[in-house]
């Protein structure tokens, strides 16, 4: 970023390292998305609700998921390697490492900042230079054993596709980025459609309000009463 605050042009990005991207992830910043309309369609049904996500640096997130009248169906907490989810619908407290959740869930907890935009690649390859062409740099890394597609706009230095390869179960996740604002000089995606090549499954977020730069707290308040199911 240059002093104004703004992302260099693609003519100073062209020839730039990769890592200067990162300079624009939602990731360097405390934040808050204080609403995200998420629907998930699976088979041709379709499941809308609310989300929230707090985040503080270096590595707390809390997400909460609500139904459309405001009820909170769950939530979850991230914290360094440790995941504790609280599944208010079943009446379970789950908790484990995330290398656990990953196995069992599919989830990597390191890419939940690529479904919000974030460019995500390992220290190795920051050094890697950028060759812009037609306006968009396109790039292959591999993160965590698995290979990642990008293609980023060099004028807004921001990912506007991303391919993740995925496994024999989970498969190949396409995500494309859209409607983007500038906030606290930062270019954020407003909409995210994801889909599964191996199912039917496909998930559409819109994030409606989003606060950089917050500086509340992370609470985490276990259910009580609740059955303690540790991930295997």
């Amino acid at each position: 970023m240059n002093k104004s605050g703004t992302f260099p042009g693609e003519r100073n990005l062209n020839g730039a390292v990769a890592g200067a991207i990162k300079s624009n992830n939602l990731s360097g910043n405390n934040f808050y998305i204080r609403k995200a309309e998420i629907s998930v369609t699976d088979r041709n049904i379709t499941n809308r609700f609310n989300a929230s996500i707090k985040f503080r640096k270096p590595d707390s997130m809390l997400v909460s998921i609500k139904s459309l009248i405001g009820i909170e169906a769950g939530r979850m907490l991230l914290t360094g390697d440790t995941v504790i989810i609280n599944d208010r619908v079943n009446k379970k407290m789950i908790r484990g490492n995330t290398e656990r959740l990953g196995r069992k869930y599919g989830i990597d907890p390191s890419l939940i900042f690529a479904l919000l935009g974030d460019f995500i690649i390992s220290n190795n390859d920051e050094k890697r230079p950028i060759n812009c062409v037609n306006g968009f740099y396109r790039d292959n890394f591999i993160i965590n054993d698995k290979r990642v597609e990008y293609v980023v706009d060099c004028r807004r230095g921001k990912i506007t596709n991303a391919y993740f390869e995925g496994t024999l179960t989970t498969g190949n996740i396409t995500i494309i980025y859209g409607k983007f604002k500038r906030m606290d000089g930062l270019f954020i995606p407003e909409e995210i459609i994801m889909k599964d090549d191996l199912s039917d499954l496909g998930i559409n977020i819109k994030i409606n309000s989003l606060e950089v730069g917050w500086n509340g707290r992370i609470e985490f308040i276990p259910g009580s009463g609740y059955d303690v199911v540790n991930l295997k």
